[in-house]
């Protein structure tokens, strides 16, 4: 099983090796990294070629490496958008997912996922969420963390995740894992122009009303998110449009039985 991983990038030079070091140490081989900057104007493309070709084409454990990178207009404030929308040009496998570029996988992440996926044998699912390891480091620079927290959503099928998600996010972003068959599905709609970086909550609840799932691991796999005052998720907090409300009650028309 071959997987893709995005990772969409604005000013976090600072944050990158960590960022794709961790992707060049996976210990599964079938790998292509889609790395899509949005305009930066910190030198952040130059950092990703800088980091990646140092491996020559190979990962560390001298596997084939897949690489490629790439820039997409920044237009929409406060999301990654704009990046997935390049970054979905380059996918050449049934799955993806994405890596923030402040953030970092350990070495078994996409390993874990695969294994679950045969072991499950889960044949019939488009997309999958795994436990998220909130960390935080006494330096950008720094490969010592501390580990905050593991956030993990509970429910069991998709009417309790319905019912979650009108009263906030219950779909831990970064560690989602997506069938490209998604893509492909017309009635689905990213609306970053509507919702800024609320987009995604509202493009689970299109997935969810749609009939598709987002299946539970109920484990960790392996993605640490990191807590630091730059990121996109926390400067949405500080914007006085209220998205997540506008979302929650906009799915809560929708779905009245709920």
């Amino acid at each position: 099983m071959r997987v893709n991983i995005i990772v969409p990038n604005f000013n976090k030079k600072k944050y990158l090796k960590h960022c794709l070091e961790s992707i060049v140490s996976q210990v599964y081989g079938d790998l292509k990294l889609i790395f899509i900057d949005n305009e930066s104007t910190d030198g952040s493309a130059e950092e990703a070629e800088k980091i990646l070709s140092k491996f020559k084409g190979t990962n560390l454990y001298g596997m084939p490496l897949d690489y490629v990178i790439d820039s997409a207009e920044n237009i929409y404030p406060q999301c990654w958008d704009e990046c997935l929308e390049k970054a979905y040009k380059y996918l050449d496998s049934e799955w993806y997912t994405i890596l923030g570029s402040d953030d970092f996988i350990s070495p078994e992440y996409i390993y874990k996922f695969v294994e679950y996926m045969h072991d499950n044998a889960k044949d019939n699912i488009l997309s999958i969420q795994s436990d998220l390891v909130w960390f935080k480091t006494k330096s950008p620079k720094s490969h010592d963390y501390e580990i905050l927290q593991v956030n993990r959503h509970v429910y069991n099928n998709i009417d309790e995740l319905k019912v979650k998600m009108l009263s906030g996010c219950a779909v831990n972003s970064p560690s989602v894992f997506y069938h490209t068959d998604i893509l492909n599905n017309k009635n689905l709609k990213r609306n970053p122009e509507e919702y800024s970086g609320a987009a995604d909550y509202d493009f689970y609840c299109q997935m969810l009303d749609k009939n598709i799932y987002i299946e539970n691991a109920n484990t960790c796999f392996g993605y640490y998110y990191r807590i630091n005052p730059e990121q996109a998720t926390w400067q949405m907090h500080k914007d006085p449009i209220p998205y997540d409300t506008l979302i929650q009650n906009k799915w809560k028309e929708k779905w009245k039985k709920y």
